[in-house]
């Protein structure tokens, strides 16, 4: 063999080493981005899975179905929200539609099934659990895949009972991404083939993980647009994304402990579920106070991260007004309450003070009378004077449960005997009929003068 041989060998050596390297780098990036895309689909369904005042759903075209769809996927909140039993089938969610909106979402309906529409309608839906009329809004729209064709829409429904009027508009940005590989040599004309066909494979792969993360980016601007706040924490407690509703309330802290940002504080909260959410893998519900007095109700749920690791999503409301409304409530109601008890008071007090006064001027009444009768230095008079001037002073407790209660005491006052008794004759006597006749006893009565 010359020299020209073998010169001629090497580079053919050398041109078939750098085609299998490339071959070799080409497959270790197509399991990177088939690894990467199984992780996004498993976390978009955690996510949907765990949606917490908002649902999601995806429908297929279906003739064999009243309203030509039929339900591939539905989260569990939407039974909560549309207060249907059996939100899977997709016929259920029109039978409790308003009258006067159920011929325009039906339209709306039937004309994105066929002209390839967005649907986005807002309507008044019956609550059977609820008992109530109560306003929804849903949005789908078509999802296209690599080939160009059609196969179902992804939807979003929320209550936007309370927030009808104040509802954004939900943004919709589609973004797409095309890899063209032109590198080609002579030198590789054998593996040619299989290389576009890999590079096909691997593109097909790209667009469907760009295609979920496009999906995840509006559920999150959705969240948004309710007005929710939602969170990445790792493991560390560092903070791995934050939607602009939670900027909003703490400002961007991207990167930083939440605890520091969000609390303040040092170190870990006592209130803190980080720990375990990821350990136990559980969903937890919980309720804490921030410094500032603020109070969030927040669901938390683990997720799975690309590089293997296990991190803590939080979708968060604010219910600061919710509590001091509820708080506003049950101080009015316990002083409606203290309020009823005092007015039962005072009229319980009137009732025994009136009696007693009424009892207590009978009793003073005879005991002057006796002093009267009997002799002023007897033993009799004195025991009759100071039981009179005990029962004065008992009546001073009437006088005083009178003034408690509003009410003026009566007042003694020196009157005519002989116009009381004459007034008295003449009430009886207009009173008893004219043939009825009465006589009394002449009372006497002796007394010394002081």
């Amino acid at each position: 063999m010359n020299a020209e041989d073998k010169s001629q060998l090497l580079a053919e050596v050398r041109s078939l080493r750098r085609q299998l390297a490339s071959r070799e780098t080409l497959k270790a990036r197509n399991e990177q981005i088939e690894k990467a895309l199984r992780e996004r689909e498993v976390n978009l369904r955690t996510f949907m899975e765990n949606a917490h005042g908002f649902g999601v759903y995806s429908v297929a075209a279906d003739d064999d179905e009243v309203y030509g769809t039929r339900n591939t996927f539905v989260s569990p909140s939407i039974k909560d929200i549309l207060g249907i039993e059996h939100p899977e089938n997709n016929a259920s969610w029109f039978e409790n539609i308003h009258p006067d909106d159920l011929d325009r979402v039906a339209a709306a309906h039937h004309n994105a099934l066929t002209v390839s529409n967005e649907f986005d309608q807002t309507f008044r839906l019956y609550h059977l659990e609820k008992k109530e009329w109560r306003w929804m809004r849903a949005i789908s729209s078509l999802v296209t895949v690599a080939d160009g064709t059609s196969t179902r829409f992804n939807g979003l429904i929320v209550d936007v009972t309370d927030i009808k009027r104040a509802e954004a508009t939900l943004k919709k940005s589609y973004e797409e991404l095309e890899l063209r590989v032109a590198e080609r040599t002579a030198d590789l004309a054998k593996t040619n083939e299989a290389m576009r066909i890999e590079i096909g494979e691997r593109k097909l792969a790209e667009e469907a993980l760009l295609q979920s993360q496009v999906e995840l980016r509006r559920y999150i601007t959705a969240i948004d647009d309710i007005g929710l706040g939602l969170c990445v924490i790792d493991a560390d407690h560092s903070i791995r994304l934050m939607n602009d509703t939670l900027i909003g309330w703490f400002g961007e802290h991207q990167g930083r402990k939440c605890y520091d940002v969000i609390m303040g504080k040092e170190s870990p909260c006592s209130q803190c579920r980080l720990t375990e959410v990821i350990e136990s893998g559980n969903k937890v519900r919980y309720t804490p106070t921030m410094g500032d007095g603020r109070i969030f109700e927040i669901v938390a749920t683990p997720i799975s991260n690309s590089d293997g690791t296990i991190s803590k999503m939080e979708i968060i409301r604010d219910i600061t007004e919710q509590k001091e409304r509820e708080e506003r409530r049950l101080k009015t109601s316990r002083q409606k309450e203290q309020l009823k008890k005092l007015a039962s008071l005072k009229t319980m007090a009137g009732a025994i003070a009136h009696r007693f006064n009424n009892a207590m001027t009978g009793v003073q009444g005879n005991l002057q009378l006796m002093t009267y009768c009997l002799a002023k230095d007897s033993d009799e008079h004195q025991m009759a004077s100071n039981a009179l001037q005990a029962a004065r002073g008992a009546s001073q407790v009437g006088s005083m449960m009178l003034s408690y209660v509003g009410e003026k005491p009566p007042q003694l006052e020196e009157v005519s005997l002989a116009d009381v008794v004459r007034d008295s004759v003449t009430a009886l006597k207009n009173t008893l009929h004219q043939n009825n006749r009465f006589s009394a006893p002449l009372i006497r009565f002796r007394y010394k003068r002081c």
